[in-house]
């Protein structure tokens, strides 16, 4: 009896690592989700620009001097 509770747990990990393993479910962002990734990425390219000015304006302050 023992025996064959062995080989089902093997033969079911087998079964899980070769078979099950490999299915994967990918989920969409929903529109909560969506909302924060585009405000995410707004307060990125904000930032950009930020130091883009502030590096202009120590590009200015150096020439002058």
């Amino acid at each position: 009896m023992i025996q064959l509770l062995i080989v089902a747990a093997i033969l079911g990990l087998i079964y899980f690592v070769f078979l099950g393993g490999n299915t994967k479910i990918e989920k969409k962002p929903g529109p909560v989700y969506q909302q924060e990734i585009q405000r995410v990425q707004d307060m990125e390219q904000s930032m950009l620009q930020a130091v883009d000015r502030k590096k202009r304006d120590i590009d200015r302050q150096t020439n002058q001097n």
